[in-house]
This record gives structure tokens, sequence and C-alpha cells, in this order.
């Protein structure tokens, strides 16, 4: 039975000493300094070589659920930062002076984590230390702007308008001539940050006198080429995490010591691919002069030579990680508070909220909590509130009050909760982490009661940023999240599935009117700097979270051939890679859980084999994404040649929707690009009378027909933009293909490819980014000119073909040489063509057709040509004469247009 509040408000107000959980720790804080007085001597090689820091700077702290980790990691912090202890017996704060400390909470996290944003807090705590780390920050703004295009650094956006100097931003405008400062980091785009390849190094050598490691043009490069959104390259992280170290060795003096604590790293053990947990293992090998504090609920296994991959395991890597190492530091079991500690904790809550000593049983009621808590910090903070609570209703206290199980205690509090602030707190443990707006919209309730019952005993807080926020303890939300409907206030799997439907509705309010703003700022890109797609990617993120916990009503989508609109905001995702830091690894919900094995179907870390595996499974399982797995497998088998297959995939989807206007189109699509021309001429006419301009011309495009093509192409992608039902990503894709043919017939220049690349790489579009790449070969027309975005493109087309040559790498390696006379590459490029194992598409007949006009020519594939062959022969020979006659004639423009 829920007790009604009367007129007095009994709510209790957050106790910090309630919400810290810690006693004193003397243990604890014992091996924290031990370890800080070894490190030290580490780095001042005081104990030979053989006991380098490397590999040495990892301390542990392991425990159970509710142990008190997090208040002992919170604790240690503040201890060497000189802030407010809550216990003081720990004294004065070790002797080895710490000059930062850097706090990464992985709370929030559902098994995965950005590992760049997790560098970014590292080096944004090292301004203690000094404002500028130049080398960290020319190189991180490439990595970032390759893997966040449209986000503003982290460097500054926490900072905000602080007296710190946007190192990457002066840096630009001092090393590149032809590039005045950019009004704000959001602006330090890929393409400026290449204006400086091969010349980084002697940059700053010569503008800021700073000794530049070997290599460091080479990383720099790397990082404006290998990642993308959806590739984001994690070892790099490593090499500009080992930056960090270089520049901290090269201060005068003793190396800073810096002291990072990692907390809840058990979230990332929930990944079995372990990508969160391999970035740091990547960086603290990497950073061997800053001590790492991890605590978690289990022991770390790096130093084990079997089990999940890591780029660092063994204890030849790890060995103070290794079961009875004795030196520091090393791996700690945290047991429960010991009889000590969990008396000493009681008392002084049960004195700070004025509870009586002696219970209405006549019994101590705190040696009762004692014994029953079993020294869990968490199950004492709740019984000293359930106590608390009775006490100021005016009931008596009693040890029945104050024992029982932590799920038992948890539904006590809930029974001393008004009603909708009970629905409150359970919608709450549905969302993990909302704002009172959507708490209140989930559960039905008003605004008013989401905040009174996330200030209630039941949340503690978190650290998110700058800001503190209320949260639920794991073991609570676990607690409320299984509670039986039998209890009181209980929901059954209908009222939770009832609470995501509600959810749901909200979030997908938000979505659209992010999903426009998105839109309008990717269409209209003034500035020329793509949108962030922060914001979609987390809404779309918290939706899929919310999938994934119940199982509700989802709202159609906008077009049939998708099942809800949820399944299409995931597919249409600006970037599959971008909404993982956000997600789960596991779902209750079958819904959930299909959602989650498409998005590693089309992630680049699955073998091609694997990608298709999972696609395969969803299809012929039946359940709500079967047409959009359906869809991508075939996409897969198109680009693989296996034709027959994806025919028979678009064919099974129209049998059973013969409206499907997207399997229809896509039917075309795939028969012109199996050679089949006639067949698909006959075709056209079952698509859609929208799309069958665009197919018609699609076909006669492989004949060499291209002005018709661009033609149509321009109007296609108008309409496509001017569409609501249309995400950006088909209006990249659409402008990707339109431009490699406009650079070829010298309709484009390069500032309008370099806008579609942007946008294409800020949508986290790989496809239309390569086109792009492409593009801007075709436009210079010389290999010495574009050698990076050539390597930049074979990279990309190379990761999407299991390491094979791609068709666009081909077409730009065969113009390149054609226009320099080099037949050598020209006979390098038919050998690895003429090899492939697979069946060459009509997307191969420019490529087939200019090896052909060089006199290299390949075995063509079977083709349906739809006129003779030779008229075909006679158009491509055309274009690719007159483009040759442009980029010789003007080898610093590309030509003009």
């Amino acid at each position: 039975m829920v007790r009604a509040r009367g007129a007095q408000d009994f709510r209790l107000s957050h106790d910090p000493l309630a919400d810290a959980l810690f006693a004193d720790r003397e243990t604890e804080s014992a091996a924290f300094t031990a370890a800080l007085a070894a490190h030290r001597r580490r780095l001042d090689d005081e104990v030979g070589d053989e006991d380098d820091p490397r590999g040495r700077n990892v301390l542990v702290f392991h425990g159970r659920g509710g142990v008190g980790k997090t208040a002992l990691s919170e604790n240690l912090q503040n201890w060497i930062s000189g802030s407010p202890l809550l216990f003081e017996h720990w004294g004065a704060p070790p002797v080895v002076p710490v000059a930062a400390t850097v706090r990464l909470d992985l709370h929030g996290s559902h098994g995965n984590i950005d590992p760049a944003v997790e560098l970014s807090r590292i080096r944004i705590a090292l301004r203690a230390i000094k404002a500028r780390w130049p080398l960290f920050d020319l190189a991180f703004a490439a990595y970032w702007a390759s893997t966040h295009p449209g986000e503003a650094l982290p460097l500054l956006e926490e900072e905000g308008d602080s007296e710190i100097a946007p190192t990457a931003i002066e840096l630009l405008a001092a090393l590149s001539e032809d590039m005045g400062a950019p009004s704000s980091l959001a602006t330090v785009t890929v393409q400026a940050l290449r204006g400086l390849l091969g010349r980084a190094t002697s940059s700053l050598r010569s503008r800021l006198r700073i000794d530049v490691p070997p290599g460091y043009d080479a990383l720099f490069e790397r990082c404006t080429v290998e990642p993308t959104p959806d590739t984001p390259s994690p070892h790099l992280l490593e090499q500009l995490a080992a930056l960090l170290t270089y520049e901290l060795d090269q201060i005068d003096g003793d190396v800073p010591l810096v002291v990072v604590f990692i907390d809840t790293f058990e979230r990332l053990t929930l990944d079995a691919r372990r990508t969160g947990e391999n970035a740091l293992n990547r960086v603290a090998m990497a950073m061997s002069n800053v001590l790492f504090v991890v605590t978690g609920r289990n022991r770390l296994t790096w130093w084990e030579t079997q089990g999940p991959e890591l780029a660092f395991r063994g204890p030849g890597f790890w060995p103070l990680l290794t079961p009875g190492a004795t030196d520091e530091p090393r791996q700690h079991a945290l047991s429960h508070l010991s009889d000590k500690d969990r008396r000493l904790l009681i008392s002084l809550l049960w004195e700070r909220r004025g509870l009586p000593p002696v219970g209405a049983d006549g019994t101590d009621v705190r040696d009762a909590l004692a014994d029953a808590s079993g020294g869990l910090p968490e199950y004492i903070r709740l019984a000293v509130h359930a106590a608390a609570i009775e006490h100021a209703h005016g009931h008596p206290v009693t040890t029945a009050t104050v024992t029982g199980s932590l799920d038992q205690l948890v539904q006590r509090l809930l029974e001393h909760t008004a009603e909708d602030e009970q629905k409150a707190i359970r919608a709450a443990a549905l969302l993990h982490h909302a704002d009172a707006e959507l708490i209140a919209a989930t559960a039905g309730v008003s605004v008013g009661a989401a905040k009174r019952a996330t200030e209630g005993p039941l949340f503690t807080t978190r650290s998110v940023g700058d800001e503190i926020v209320p949260a639920l303890h794991d073991e609570v939300r676990t607690a409320i999240r299984n509670a039986s409907h039998r209890m009181s206030g209980g929901w059954a799997d209908e009222d939770w599935d009832d609470a995501g439907t509600r959810a749901l509705i909200t979030l997908r309010e938000r979505y659209t009117a992010a999903r426009a703003a998105y839109r309008d700022a990717a269409v209209a890109r003034a500035d020329g700097a793509p949108p962030s797609a922060r914001p979609l990617l987390q809404l779309t993120a918290h939706a899929i979270v919310v999938a994934c916990e119940t199982t509700p009503r989802i709202e159609p989508a906008r077009i049939p051939a998708n099942p809800d609109w949820l399944a299409e905001a995931m597919t249409n995702a600006p970037s599959y890679f971008g909404l993982r830091p956000y997600l789960p690894v596991a779902a209750r919900s079958s819904v959930g859980g299909d959602m989650l094995t498409f998005l590693d179907a089309k992630s680049n870390d699955s073998s091609l084999d694997d990608r298709d595996r999972m696609l395969r499974e969803l299809y012929h399982a039946g359940g709500r994404l079967r047409r959009i797995a359906a869809r991508h497998l075939a996409y897969s088998l198109r680009d693989q040649g296996q034709w027959d297959e994806a025919i028979a995939i678009f064919d099974d989807l129209i049998a059973e929707a013969p409206d499907n206007a997207l399997a229809l189109r896509q039917r075309v699509i795939t028969l012109t690009q199996a050679r089949r021309l006639r067949s698909a001429l006959a075709a056209v006419p079952q698509a859609v009378e929208r799309s069958r301009p665009y197919l018609l011309a699609s076909i006669r495009r492989v004949h060499g027909e291209l002005d018709g093509f661009l033609a149509a192409a321009d109007q296609r992608v108008g309409e496509t933009r001017a569409s609501d039902t249309r995400a950006v990503k088909d209006t990249i894709e659409l402008e990707g293909i339109r431009i490699r043919y406009a650079a070829l017939l010298g309709r484009t220049d390069s500032a309008e490819v370099e806008a579609v690349a942007e946008l294409a790489a800020g949508a986290g579009h790989d496809t239309g980014r390569r086109d792009a790449l492409l593009a801007r070969l075709l436009v210079v027309g010389r290999a010495a000119d574009v050698t990076a975005d050539l390597r930049d493109l074979d990279l990309a087309d190379r990761a999407r073909n299991d390491g094979r040559i791609g068709f666009r790498t081909a077409m730009g390696r065969a113009a390149l040489a054609f226009a320099a006379d080099d037949h050598d590459e020209l006979t390098r490029l038919h050998d690895e063509i003429a090899n492939l194992p697979l069946s060459r598409g009509s997307l191969w007949v420019p490529v087939e057709m200019l090896l052909e006009l060089t006199g290299h020519p390949l075995v063509e594939p079977p083709t349906e040509w739809a006129e003779p062959r030779a008229s075909v022969v006679a158009r491509w020979t055309g274009h690719w004469a007159r483009w040759r006659d442009r980029v010789v004639a003007f080898p610093k423009t590309g030509g003009a247009g």
C-alpha cells in the first residue's frame, strides 16, 4: 500500500555523506600511496631498466556491486587533489606530488565508449600542467576532423572562453599560408588539415621551436587519411597517446606524474569484442608516465595469454597484474566494509539523521544493520534512509526496518513514495539516463513528480562532465527492473512495454525535430562545414536502448519498406559506428537484439563473411527487420558480384509486397550492375513512375551516355533534397554518383567536390566519401598532387571489399596513369584486376574502356549491350580523351570545366 503524503513533506534531502557510502579504507589508501611512490621511482629510473614503468602503471581495485568502488575512487582523487574528504582518517595526502588528475567515469556506458572522447578528457586535464600541447593538439585535430566531422574539438568544448589558446586553430593559421584562421573549431576540416601534409614537422620546428619526434609527419598524414566515422582506426589513438607522453617527457625537470581514475570498468567487458577495453589497453601502454587507477567488479585480465583480443595481452606486458604480484601497482580485491568500518559508517549516518540508537523492540538497531548489511555500503545507505523515513513519519524504527535483502529495502522505500513518483522512479530505471521531461512522459506523470522522484532516497548523484546529475545505483536499478508485479505498485511486463511505448513517442518527436535541423544544415551548409550528427545519433541510440529494454509498440515508418520509424531512423543514421558509444551490447527484447545484430553486421569490425552471415540470419528469421536485413544483404552480395542471389532476394521482397517501390528500384539497379542491360531496360516499367527517368539514364550511362545521365541525376538530387521522406544519406549517395561523372566530363570544380566530401564524411556515408575522393582525383588529374587522396581511397575501398581493389580506386589509378603516360602502372593495374576472383559489374565499364584505349584490354565479362558495342567504345573513348586533354592542359586547376 502506497502511503500518502500529508501536508508535511517528509522528503529527505541528499546527504553527501550518505551518498558517498565510504568508510576508512585504510588498506586501499595505503596501497594507493605505495603505488604512487613506486611509479615515481620508476619514472625517475631509480629501479633500473628491468623495472620500466611501461606496463607497470595500472592499479586495480575490484569488488562486487555496492561495495563502495566509486566512493573509493572519488575519495582517492579528492585526497591527492586537496579536496575535502568525508572521512579524515587517511591524514595528509601522499608526499609524492601529482601534477594532474583525470576521471573517466564509465557509469553511463552500456558497454561501448568513444575512445577519442576519453583521450580528449585526459588532454583537457593536462592544462593543469601547461596550456599547450601542440604536437598532440594538431594531430588530434586531424583525427577528430576525420572521425567527428562537424563537431567542435572537445579540447575547447569543455573549456569555453577560458584563457587556454585554441592550439590547433593557431597552428593552422600560422602554418598554412593559403588559409585564414577559421572562425571556430567546428570549421577545422580534413581538407584544411591536409594542406599541411608533408610539412607539419618543419613548420612546427620553425614556428614553435619544437623538437618533433621521428615519424610525426607520417602520423599526421595517417590521421587525415585512414580514419572515418564508421572506421575510426583506434590504433591511431595509441600513437596519439604516445605523443602526449612524449610531450610530457620534454618538460624540464622531473617528469610530471599524472593519475587517471577509470571507474565502473566492468561496463566495457559487456562487449564481447572489447572494443572500448582494447582502446584503453592501448592508451595505458602508450602513456607509461601515467598511473591508471581502475575500479570495477572484476579483476583485469590483461595479464592472461588467452581471452578477448587485446593489443597488449600477457604477463610480459603487464607483469604486476598477475596473481601473486607483490610490487605496486597491482590488483586488490575490495572486500565488503570491515566490521569496524561498517559500524563507523552506520554510526555517523545514524547520528546525522538524528535517529534513536535503540529501536522500539529494545535492541540496538545499528548492530542488526551492521550484521544484515554484510558490509555493503549501498545496503547501509538504503537501510538508513528507510529508518529515517519511518522515524520522520512517527513510526517506530525496529530491526525489521533495516534488515532483509537489498531488493526488499528498495521495495520498502518505494512503498513510502507517492504513487506518481513511484511511476517516475520505475521509468527512470528503464531509461538509464534521462531528463525530467522524458521521465515524466515515460511514466505518464507530471514533470514535477519526476523531479521529486529523482530527489528521493533511491537516487544518488553522478558526475557527467561538469554536471552533477541524479542516478540510480546499478543494484537499485536491477532490483526495480526485476521486481514482481505482485509487489505494491509493481509493474508487469505489459506495464514496462507501455512505458517504453510512451518513451518512444516523446523520443520520436525529439528525433523528428533533430532530423529536420540536421537535414536543413546539411543541405544549406553555407560555410562549407558539415553539420554535427551527434544530437541525431544520441536520440536514435536512446530510442534503441528503450527498444532493447522493452517490447514497445512503435509508430509506423514514413515509407512502407521499413517496419517502423525507429528501424528507419537506425537504417538512416548518419553513422552506424557513431551510434555505438550510446548503445548496449545485449538486449532484453528480441526487437532490440535484432537492431544490435543489424548494427554489428554494418560494422567494419567484422569480416565480410560475418557481416553477411548476420544479415542472412536476420533475413531468414522473419522478424521486424527482415526486409531491411534482406535489402542490405542484397546490397552486399551485389557488391561481391553475386548477382543471382541478390536479384532473388529482391524478387522475394517484391513477391511479398508487389508495391515495394524500393525493392522494385533496387532490382533494376542490380540488373544494371550485373551487366544485364537489356533485362534492366525491360524491368524499368515495373518500377514506380517517378523512378523511371533516373533508372533509364543509369542504364544509358553504362553505354557512355553521360550528358543525359547528369541531367537526370541533377533532377533526382533536387527531388531528394526537397523530399521530407528521404534521408540525408539518400541525397549524398546521389550526389556522390553524380559528382564522379561530372568530374570526368569537367562539369564540376574542386569547391563542389570538397563540399560533397565533407557532407559525406559528416554523415558517415562511406560510399559518398569514396565517390568524392574519386572525383577529386579526376578534377586534379596529377598523381603527385593527390597521393594522399589515392591512398585514402584505396584504403577505404579495400576495407569494404575484403582487401580487394575497388572500381573507384581502379578508375582513379587508371586515369592518373593515362594522364602521365605511365604504362608500367597501367600494366600493374591490368594484372591486378584480371586476377580478381569476382565477376566485374557494370561499374567497372569506365575502367575497362580506358584500359582498352591504352592497349591493356581486359577479358570482358558477359554483357547484354543494348546497342552495338562499337558505339559504346566510341563514346567512352571520347570521354577519356577529352578528360586527358583538359587535365594535361590545366595541370594545376584540373580544368575549370
